[in-house]
């Protein structure tokens, strides 16, 4: 009986030029909400041993999309282009009408703790842990008797800002993107059985009984309690492209073109998560209960450098 997912939304935007064609932007305004919506429901076990899927949910998506570019120019040989945009975006849950939806949790971290609950009138995805409230006399955590909502891995805005610089023959640019408003699931700070290394972070602000106000515990190899611990700011911000390049110009006729480039691909991140890598879709899909937002195996993200050679003929 499975049926798609109905959507209505409601659309405003409008684009515009001003100042001779030099600034140039859209500017959209949206309230979209999906009905019927896809959500895994925990059914009894005599109807179903597993989780299955259903119509079951309403999710609202309302903000804003702006974008906006200046072309500028000093004289013939001299000329330049900014260009940005920033999409704002809240996400809610805004009701569920399936009496099997109590309780239905998610976010493994593979050590038989959970991390995530779909909860009415929080984002998709949100994570609900435990609260730290302090520390025991031995120097383990304290915790809140009940869970807490502590924010999803969905951005609440994303945002991207390019330059872009051409001066004779030589051209210039720079690529750069971020996100900000979610929180991520560092469960790189959780135990490891196998004897690997810690950060130094961890190493130097740990809990001694000279130290009761340490940031971290004493070092422990227990299973550790899904909790605000884990739950760090997931925002950042990336130069992910610097490029600059020098077209010579023509000297051979049948050459039409020859330029010489150097570039840096994902050179700098700026971002308070002490993880790997701040960026984290999981290995469950769309599914808001996966992995997304999680850091589990994540790899840190390359740096490249390299010098190329363009040769049109």
């Amino acid at each position: 009986n499975l049926t798609w997912e109905t959507m209505s939304e409601i659309d405003f935007g409008f684009d515009f030029r001003m100042f001779d064609n030099r600034l140039s932007g859209t500017v959209d305004f949206y309230r979209r909400q999906n009905e019927n919506v896809l959500l895994p429901v925990t059914l009894p076990s005599v109807i179903s041993p597993d989780r299955v899927t259903l119509n079951t949910g309403t999710v609202l998506n309302q903000g804003a999309e702006i974008s906006l570019k200046w072309d500028g120019k000093f004289n013939d040989e001299f000329s330049y282009t900014i260009s940005g945009n920033l999409s704002l975006n809240k996400n809610e849950l805004q009701e569920v009408n399936n009496s099997f939806f109590s309780d239905l949790i998610g976010g493994s971290i593979d050590n038989g703790q959970w991390t995530k609950q779909v909860l009415v009138g929080e984002p998709l995805g949100s994570f609900y842990v435990f609260d730290v409230t302090g520390f025991n006399g031995d120097g383990e955590f304290t915790y809140s008797d009940e869970r807490v909502a502590a924010g999803s891995y969905i951005p609440t805005h994303t945002y991207a800002l390019s330059f872009a610089l051409n001066y004779k023959q030589f051209d210039f640019s720079v690529d750069t993107y971020g996100v900000g408003g979610n929180k991520l699931y560092n469960g790189k700070k959780a135990q490891r059985f196998g004897g690997e290394n810690v950060e130094s972070a961890v190493l130097d602000d740990f809990w001694l009984p000279g130290d009761p106000n340490a940031t971290n515990p004493r070092p422990f190899n227990n299973v550790p309690r899904s909790s605000t611990y884990y739950i760090e700011d997931g925002s950042f911000f990336r130069i992910n492209n610097i490029t600059i390049g020098y077209t010579f110009p023509k000297f051979l006729e049948k050459v039409s073109r020859v330029r010489i480039y150097a570039t840096a691909v994902n050179p700098f991140i700026f971002t308070k998560f002490t993880g790997y890598s701040p960026e984290l879709v999981g290995n469950n899909g769309g599914d808001p209960l996966g992995t997304a937002g999680i850091e589990l195996n994540a790899y840190p993200t390359n740096r490249t450098f390299a010098i190329g050679l363009n040769v049109s003929l």
